[in-house]
């Protein structure tokens, strides 16, 4: 028996698909890799540790710092209680605060330097192929590997100028792979 039927009007197209955000991964500050935390096709979160690059110098350095810092304290300290009974002249005392300024602004700028050799994820995402390895030397600006956002993506594709008129805002796009 035969019967009236509505069918879907399709227009078919070739495309390509694109995530929404993309980067490639990279070292900021050139050192050898002492750690690999990610195998490719991992699926990260934003803040995950990637690459960890040797810091045992500056390590070595902070720990130096502090101590600095710590003898540049007690001496301010006991610069401003002799100042409060007018043993030493007000010089001194401003020379011991800029002495303890500038150590605790050493140790913040020795403590960013440590940070920026350990790479995370700027966000969350699935990792491309690893093009990092254990012992390997990074230089700044060398891509450990691709970061994909898996949240969503562009579809890219061109229709001919005559099916113009078949086309309305709102319209439902299929995509077969």
């Amino acid at each position: 028996k035969a019967t009236s039927q509505t069918w879907e009007r399709t227009l078919a197209a070739v495309g390509s698909v694109a995530s929404s955000k993309g980067v490639a991964v990279t070292a900021e500050v050139p050192g050898k890799v002492v750690a690999v935390r990610f195998e490719s096709g991992n699926t990260v979160q934003a803040g995950s540790v990637l690459v960890e690059l040797d810091t045992s110098v500056e390590r070595a350095q902070l720990k130096s710092l502090k101590a600095r810092k710590e003898l540049a304290q007690t001496t301010f300290g006991r610069s401003r209680a002799l100042r409060e009974g007018g043993a030493i002249p007000a010089a001194q005392l401003d020379a011991d605060e800029a002495s303890l300024d500038t150590l605790e602004a050493d140790v913040l700028a020795l403590r960013a330097q440590i940070a920026k050799k350990i790479i995370r994820a700027p966000f969350s995402g699935r990792l491309g192929i690893r093009s990092v390895n254990l012992g390997q030397y990074l230089n700044p600006g060398e891509a450990v590997a691709v970061l994909e956002s898996v949240g969503g993506v562009y579809v890219d594709f061109a229709l001919p100028q005559k099916n113009l008129e078949q086309v309305t805002v709102g319209m439902p796009v299929r995509i077969v792979a």
